[in-house]
């Protein structure tokens, strides 16, 4: 399970284990998932990084960490 807890205000892109997804959320919303794979992190990253841009959101992308 995740273990992130974000604001509201952040989007995160994060990898959940127990499944091995990726998934892009704002606060408990997943609003984009795709199986764990380098081009999928490349592509949810650009999305993730659009979409709080476009909302004056805080982009958080934990899946590389």
């Amino acid at each position: 399970m995740s273990m992130v807890m974000p604001a509201v205000e952040e989007i995160i892109l994060e990898i959940v284990h127990d499944e091995y997804v990726l998934q892009l959320r704002v606060g408990c919303k997943i609003i984009a998932s795709a199986v764990l794979e380098e081009r999928a992190l490349v592509k949810l990253s650009h999305m993730g990084r659009s979409y709080a841009r476009r909302h004056g959101m805080r982009f958080l992308d934990v899946a590389r960490n």
